[in-house]
């Protein structure tokens, strides 16, 4: 089904989310998921929700590496150093993957795989704008679930604790 770049957007924040990924790095990615809907981009980000984000990476200076790297959690943090100047960011251990790839598209990065891992680099590309994009049903149904696990459950312990519009919605 066709979706609007709005919708596309806000389900893949809602799934991030879901996910446990933190608000500012799930705003990044679903923005960035927004330009580009592929089928590739959705899958490789499915996968990457099963990923633990917390915690944290492990970083050394000089130039800029990074460890222990959780691509949702870490990838929007890496392209906004290379967009405050540091010139090249090296990912130890880590696949280049369709994600990783419309990341560094957005961001108009380079990424190219090294021996060790991926090495990002300023680039000089115009950032990506969103496009309406197809999604298939269990594309779609994937992020649904996703975003389910941030909604509270319809009880009516849950509704006595103020959630829902209770009763009368008059605010």
């Amino acid at each position: 089904m066709t979706r609007s770049v709005n919708e596309t957007e806000m389900m893949v924040l809602k799934a991030a989310r879901g996910a446990n990924v933190p608000i500012g790095q799930a705003q990044v990615v679903a923005k960035v998921i927004a330009a580009n809907p592929s089928p590739e981009v959705i899958e490789d980000f499915l996968t990457a929700c099963r990923e633990d984000c917390s915690g944290v990476a492990q970083l050394a200076f000089d130039p800029l590496v990074f460890s222990n790297f959780v691509l949702l959690r870490d990838g929007p943090s890496v392209f906004d150093a290379l967009k405050s100047g540091v010139p090249k960011v090296s990912l130890r251990g880590v696949k280049n993957g369709p994600l990783l790839q419309a990341m560094a598209q957005f961001f108009g990065a380079g990424c190219d795989e090294a021996l060790d891992g991926i090495v990002l680099t300023c680039g000089d590309h115009p950032s990506m704008l969103g496009a309406r994009g197809t999604i298939s049903d269990a594309h779609w149904d994937a992020l649904n679930a996703w975003a389910a696990k941030t909604y509270v459950p319809e009880t009516e312990e849950s509704r006595l604790g103020g959630a829902g519009a209770g009763l009368t919605d008059n605010d």
